[in-house]
């Protein structure tokens, strides 16, 4: 429904995550045949000159990231075991790092509760 315009996104799993009412990242994940999230990420990001040689492969595994003024952009593709690709971006906002900071606090601190039980 949020990005039914956006050919890229059919079929894949859109996630928004928040922080104290703060939308702090967006995630999209996809399985498909061809890297159709990634040409939608260069189309907004800029292509990438540098990719790793893995990504060139019959059966591409690479990772990289954009950092731009007020956000990062991860990018992931892997094979799956249909002979398909797994794609992910995550959309990770920058101006909000203190809030990542303050939930990264809680989980540790909620993860030593935990293991002290």
């Amino acid at each position: 429904m949020v990005c039914k315009d956006e050919k890229a996104f059919k079929g894949a799993g859109l996630e928004f995550i928040f922080f104290s009412g703060e939308l702090v990242e967006i995630k999209i994940d996809k399985i498909s045949e061809s890297a159709t999230l990634l040409s939608w990420a260069e189309n907004l990001y800029g292509v990438k000159k540098d990719k790793p040689m893995s990504f060139f492969l019959d059966r591409p595994k690479a990772e990289w990231r954009w950092n731009k003024f007020n956000s990062t952009i991860s990018y992931s593709i892997q094979p799956d075991i249909d002979n398909q690709l797994t794609e992910s971006v995550i959309i990770q906002s920058a101006r909000h790092k203190k809030l990542f900071e303050e939930y990264g606090e809680i989980e540790d601190k909620a993860l030593g509760e935990e293991t002290n039980e």
